[in-house]
C-alpha cells in the first residue's frame, strides 16, 4: 500500500509539473485572446484538464513542449527514491540542476535511503490534502442537497427554493435549475436561459472535474489559478452564448439582473461542486462590450485554438529518436570510437578496456539481443557497468548478477533493457577479470558516483589551490574541498558534489600536481601572476583613452597592438582570470565591457549568449560555457568498395588532433595496372568540433589528389603513395605530373583538364561535403546541431545543420 501511494504521487506530481507549463501558455494565450470571444479561452482550459489527468500523450512535431528536448513527461522519476544520486529533469537545465543538487543522495548503511523517507512523508501529506478537500466538497454538497430537499417543481427540471439566495444547477445524470423566489419574469427568462446552456454544454460535469482535479493538485499554486479563471471564463462565455440566443438588445437588461444579485449578496457559496454564479463586475463588463464574432473571425479563432491544443496536450518528440540512441549497434559504434572505456563491478573496483574491443565485442554479441519491457529501470541494482562515454550525460550499459540474461542501455536519462544470452553476463565479466590494472572502489566511487552540479569546469585545472589528482589512463580528475563541500571535476566536462565519505576515501589514492609538489604549485602560481599582470597593464592601458567617448570600441581601436596582446599572449590561459573577475564583481563600466569583449574572442563557439544588448554583468550571469562532445570520424555507408577506400584514406590524411573529421572526395577516374589501383580524386575535408549543439569549423580545405594503392590478396589494399596537388605557381604542372598510369607512367589524356576545370567550380563537393556533415550526426543522434559561422565585428551566426 505505501509503494502504491508513493507511485500514485510521484504519478501526479509528475503530471503536475507538465500541466504547470501549459497553465503558463494558456495564460498568455488569455492575454492575446482578450478582446474575443470568452468561448475560445474557455475551450483551452481543456488542454489543462487533460494535462492534469493523463500521465501519457502522442508524440508531435510541433509541441510546445519541444524545449525540454524528450518525448516521456516523467520529470522524476518512478524510482528515485532508491537512485543513488536522485536526478530530476524539470524540462529547465537549470532548474533541474539545482534540485538535483539539493537532494539527498542515498546511504548505504541505513535501513532507507533519505529520499525513500521523504517521498514517504510527502506522500501521505498529499494523501491527507487530497481526502479532506474531497470530504470538504462532499460535506457541503450534502448539505446543499438538505436545503433543496423542500423545493417546489415550476416546470420540466426548474425548481423553487425558498432555502437558497442565488440560481444553479445541482445534480449529475439529471441535473436540475433551482431559483430562489422574488425574481422577475424578466429576469427569470435570462437566468434560465444562462442555466439551460450550462446543462446544453456539460459544464455541470465538467466544473466537477475540474474541482477533483484540483483536489488531487492541491499542492500546486497555478492549479488553483486556473480553476478560478476556468470557472470565470465558463461564466462569461455563457454569458456570451445568452446574449447571442436572444439577442443584443437584452444587454441593459441582462446586467441588471447580475448587478442586483450582486448587490443583494445572492452569489452562491459554500459548495465548489454547485454550479453558482460569480465575478458580476467582470461578467457585466464584459456583456457591455460584447460583439458577436463574425464567421471568418470564429472560424481563425477555432483554428487558433487547435493549433494551441495540439502544441499543449502533445509530447515533443525527441531530439533524437529512442530507436537510435538506444540502439545497441550504436552503443558499439560509439564504444569502437573511444579510446578507453571504464569497466566496472560494483563493489569491488574498476578497470580500463580499449573502446575498439569493446566495440567489437558488443557488435559481434549484440545481433542475439532483443528489447524487453520491465517495469521500471531503477528496480535492479547492477553488478557490472561499462562506461561508454564518460561525459556529463554518461553513456552506460548495465549487467546483472541476479538476472544474467539481461541488460541495461542508459543515455541522458533515458534506458532501454535488453534479454540477453546469459553466458555474455561471464563473457563480459571476464573482460573486467582479465585486467591486471584495479581502479579501487573507492577511486571509482569518487569519480563515477557524484551528484550532479550546475557548476561549469571552464579549464585545464580547479581554481582550489589545493586540490588533488587522479589520473585514469588518459583521463584527468581533479578532487577538491570548496566552502564545506567536496567536488570531483573532470576538465571540460563536469564538476559533480562527493560525499565527505566517498571524498576521503579516493583521496587515499590520489596525489599532488605532478613534479615536485612545491615546485609545481609555484610555478602555476607565477604563471597564473604573469597572465593577471599581462591583462591588468594592457587594460590600463586601453581604458586610457579617448577619455571622452562612451563607446568602449573606441578604446580597443585606439589601443589595438595591447588588445590584441592579451589574445596572442594571454590566450586560453587568460580567460579563467577573466571570467574570475567577473565572478568576484570586478567587470564594472568600461572594465568591464572590454573585458566581455575579451572573454567572447577567447570563448568563440564556446559562448551560448547571442543577446548583444546585455550589460557584461548580465552576459556572465547568463554564460553557461559550452561543453565540448565527442563524435567518431566520418564512415562511407555506401557499397562502392573504391568510395570506400577512399573516404577511409582521407579521413586518415585529414583528421586532426581533436574534433572529428568529415570529407567529401569527387572520384575523377581509378585506374588498375600490376596490381596496383590508382584512384584520383579532389576532397574537400573539414575538421568539426562539437560544443553541446553548435559545431566549430577548425581546419579543413579542398585539394586534388591521386592515391596509390598496392593490392593484396583477397581484395584488400595498402596505401602506397598519397600525392597532393602543390600549392601557387606548381599547381597545375603538379596535377599534371601525377595524372599518369601507376605503374608505366603512362600519361592519361584529358584527366588534368578534367580535374582543373572542376576545380573552378566545386560546388558539387561542397553540396556533399554538407550532406555527409548532415548524416554523420544524425547517425550519431545529434539533432537540433546548428553550425557557428563567425563575422567581422558583428555577431556571429548559427547556420541549421540538423
Amino acid at each position: 500500500m505505501e509503494q502504491f501511494l508513493q507511485d500514485v504521487f510521484l504519478a501526479v506530481l509528475n503530471m503536475s509539473i507538465t500541466a504547470g507549463y501549459a497553465i503558463l501558455f494558456v495564460l498568455l494565450a488569455r492575454l492575446l485572446l482578450k478582446k474575443t470571444s470568452k468561448i475560445f479561452s474557455y475551450c483551452l482550459w481543456g488542454v489543462v484538464l487533460f494535462r492534469l489527468i493523463s500521465p501519457v500523450s502522442f508524440s508531435f512535431a510541433l509541441s510546445f513542449f519541444g524545449f525540454m528536448k524528450k518525448d516521456s513527461m516523467e520529470h522524476i522519476p518512478a524510482g528515485i527514491g532508491m537512485m543513488a544520486q536522485p536526478q530530476v529533469d524539470l524540462g529547465v537545465d537549470y532548474v533541474s540542476q539545482a534540485v538535483t543538487s539539493s537532494l539527498p543522495a542515498a546511504t548505504p548503511i541505513a535501513s532507507a535511503n533519505p529520499m525513500q523517507i521523504i517521498l514517504f512523508i510527502a506522500s501521505l501529506i498529499w494523501a491527507l490534502g487530497v481526502l479532506s478537500l474531497l470530504a470538504y466538497s462532499l460535506v457541503s454538497y450534502g448539505l446543499l442537497k438538505r436545503k433543496v430537499s423542500q423545493s417546489i417543481l415550476v416546470r420540466d427540471n426548474i425548481w423553487e427554493c425558498h432555502a437558497i439566495q442565488s440560481p444553479f444547477v445541482l445534480g449529475f445524470l439529471k441535473p436540475k435549475i433551482y431559483l430562489p423566489p422574488g425574481f422577475s419574469e424578466g429576469e427569470k427568462s435570462y437566468i434560465l436561459k444562462h442555466e439551460e446552456i450550462h446543462i446544453r454544454r456539460y459544464d455541470y460535469l465538467i466544473k466537477p472535474l475540474a474541482y477533483f482535479l484540483l483536489c488531487l493538485h492541491w499542492f500546486n499554486p497555478l492549479v488553483w489559478l486556473s480553476f478560478i479563471l476556468m470557472t470565470k471564463d465558463m461564466e462569461m462565455s455563457c454569458d456570451e452564448a445568452v446574449i447571442k440566443e436572444l439577442g443584443k438588445e437584452i444587454k441593459q437588461d441582462y446586467s441588471r439582473s447580475l448587478l442586483s444579485l450582486a448587490l443583494s449578496h445572492k452569489m452562491i457559496s459554500g459548495s465548489p461542486l454547485a454550479f453558482g454564479e460569480g465575478s458580476a463586475k467582470s461578467r457585466i463588463k464584459n456583456i457591455l462590450n460584447y460583439k458577436q464574432p463574425t464567421f471568418w473571425g470564429m472560424l481563425a479563432g477555432a483554428a487558433g485554438i487547435l493549433i494551441l491544443s495540439l502544441g499543449l496536450i502533445s509530447n515533443p518528440q525527441s531530439s533524437q529518436s529512442a530507436s537510435e540512441s538506444l540502439n545497441i549497434n550504436h552503443a558499439a559504434k560509439i564504444s569502437a570510437a573511444q579510446g578507453q572505456l571504464i569497466i566496472r563491478v560494483h563493489g569491488q573496483g574498476a578497470t580500463l578496456i580499449t573502446g575498439e574491443e569493446f566495440g567489437e565485442w558488443l557488435a559481434g554479441v549484440s545481433v542475439g539481443w532483443a528489447e524487453k519491457q520491465v517495469r521500471s529501470p531503477y528496480e535492479l541494482s547492477p553488478t557490472l557497468t561499462i562506461y561508454i562515454d564518460g561525459g556529463p550525460e554518461p553513456y552506460r550499459l548495465n549487467f546483472y548478477d541476479s538476472e544474467k540474461g539481461l541488460a541495461m542501455l542508459s543515455f541522458d536519462g533515458s534506458s532501454r533493457y535488453y534479454a540477453i544470452p546469459p553466458q555474455q553476463y561471464e563473457q563480459v565479466y571476464s573482460l573486467w577479470g582479465l585486467r591486471s590494472y584495479i581502479i579501487p572502489e573507492a577511486v571509482t566511487q569518487a569519480l563515477l558516483d557524484g551528484k550532479k552540479t550546475n557548476r561549469r569546469s571552464v579549464q585545464d585545472v580547479p581554481n582550489e589551490k589545493d586540490y588533488q589528482v587522479i589520473e585514469i589512463g588518459k583521463a584527468t580528475y581533479y578532487l577538491y574541498e570548496d566552502d564545506g563541500k567536496y567536488y570531483c571535476e573532470r576538465p571540460y566536462l563536469f564538476i559533480r558534489e562527493l560525499t565527505e565519505e566517498s571524498y576521503k576515501g579516493a583521496l587515499t589514492f590520489a596525489h599532488k600536481p605532478s613534479g615536485s609538489s612545491q615546485e609545481s604549485l609555484k610555478e602555476s602560481a607565477q604563471e597564473d601572476q604573469e597572465i593577471a599582470e599581462l591583462i591588468e597593464n594592457n587594460l590600463q592601458t586601453i581604458m586610457s583613452s579617448p577619455l571622452q567617448s562612451s563607446n568602449p570600441d573606441d578604446y580597443i581601436q585606439a589601443h589595438d597592438r595591447e588588445y590584441e596582446s592579451i589574445l596572442k599572449y594571454g590566450g586560453e590561459k587568460a580567460l579563467p582570470y577573466l571570467l574570475g573577475q567577473f565572478k568576484a564583481g570586478n567587470a564594472g563600466g568600461l572594465r568591464g565591457q572590454i573585458m566581455m569583449r575579451l572573454a567572447k574572442e577567447l570563448l568563440g563557439v564556446r559562448n551560448n549568449v547571442s543577446d548583444e544588448t546585455l550589460s557584461p554583468q548580465e552576459w556572465f550571469s547568463q554564460l553557461q560555457i559550452r561543453q565540448e562532445v565527442s563524435l567518431p570520424d566520418f564512415a562511407y555507408q555506401g557499397n562502392d568498395p573504391i568510395a570506400k577506400l577512399v573516404y577511409q584514406t582521407e579521413v586518415e590524411k585529414h583528421k586532426g588532433r581533436g574534433g572529428f573529421c568529415v570529407v567529401a572526395p569527387h572520384l575523377f577516374a581509378s585506374y588498375r595496372e600490376g596490381g596496383k589501383l590508382k584512384v584520383f580524386v579532389t576532397t574537400y575535408a573539414q575538421t568539426f568540433r562539437l560544443y553541446d549543439n553548435v559545431l566549430s569549423e577548425e581546419e579543413g580545405g579542398i585539394i586534388p589528389v591521386a592515391i596509390t594503392y598496392q593490392e593484396g590478396a583477397g581484395g584488400s589494399y595498402t596505401l602506397e603513395s598519397y600525392e597532393q596537388a602543390k600549392d601557387g605557381a606548381y599547381f597545375a604542372s603538379s596535377i599534371q605530373e601525377f595524372c599518369v598510369m601507376p605503374v608505366s607512367g603512362k600519361r592519361i589524356e584529358g584527366l588534368a583538364q578534367q580535374i582543373l576545370t572542376h576545380y573552378g567550380d566545386y560546388r558539387d563537393i561542397i553540396n556533399l561535403q554538407r550532406k555527409n556533415l548532415t548524416e554523420h550526426l544524425q547517425r550519431n543522434n545529434r539533432y537540433g546541431v546548428s553550425l557557428y559561422q563567425p563575422r567581422y565585428k558583428i555577431p556571429a551566426k548559427l547556420i541549421p545543420i540538423t
